[in-house]
């Protein structure tokens, strides 16, 4: 579930459209040695791996290797399921450092850039897949939370969006996009289907002065145990 969790906080930093534009492209070449299994990227904070390519094959996120973010102080590493081959800087690590505006759990939002989202596992049920699978399918839950700052402005293209106007199209490509991922999958590995089952709006925040808005999102994937 943790693999699944980070997966899906990946997916979303590179896919939601950020109106801040927040990020710094980096490209990290390494040699691998057929025994070294996790590399440590040069630049943090890690916001999101944009792909990783060993022998000039693109790898998928949790089959072939997993991420983690590290902290605000530590950098960000890949660890691959198996230790890519011996050659010089055969691996190439495409990724997004700096200000994140996607963050697992509750975003903190005070003196911070705004808009800001927050995710977070509501709860999962879990079913066998057949007798003669050593696998399940597991339905997850989970909530995404949408905090905009009321009067910040944001141009995105000949329209200029705030407040509860900023908020519905942050909502609308947030919906278009995981659309979008249901009709052509394939990170993080093994899901099945994912679609939004429930909208929240949050009344406004009049002393921070918040647009806040709830999503709940259904996520149905297969689990194989080796």
């Amino acid at each position: 579930m943790e693999n699944l969790k980070r997966g899906m906080l990946n997916l979303f930093r590179k896919y939601f459209y950020d109106p801040a534009n927040r990020g710094t492209s980096q490209v990290d070449s390494f040699s691998g040695n057929g025994v070294l299994t996790t590399f440590t990227l040069t630049k943090k904070p890690l916001m999101y791996i944009t792909s990783v390519v060993v022998n000039e094959s693109t790898l998928k996120l949790n089959r072939d290797y997993y991420v983690d973010f590290g902290t605000g102080t530590d950098y960000g590493k890949i660890l691959f399921v198996t230790a890519p081959t011996t050659g010089t800087n055969n691996i190439v690590i495409t990724y997004k450092y700096g200000n994140n505006w996607i963050y697992p759990g509750t975003p903190q939002t005070d003196n911070k850039q705004l808009p800001r989202i927050g995710f977070f596992l509501v709860g999962a049920n879990h079913k066998p897949a057949g007798i003669s699978e050593v696998a399940e399918f597991i339905d997850a839950t989970f909530r995404l939370s949408i905090w905009v700052k009321s009067g910040d402005e944001y141009t995105i293209g000949s329209y200029t969006y705030s407040g509860d106007k900023l908020l519905d199209y942050l909502y609308n490509d947030i919906s278009q996009k995981i659309i979008n991922f249901r009709r052509d999958y394939y990170e993080p590995y093994n899901v099945i289907t994912m679609k939004i089952i429930g909208v929240i709006d949050i009344p406004f925040d009049e002393e921070n002065k918040f647009n806040r808005k709830e999503l709940s999102i259904n996520v149905n994937y297969k689990k194989v145990y080796a």
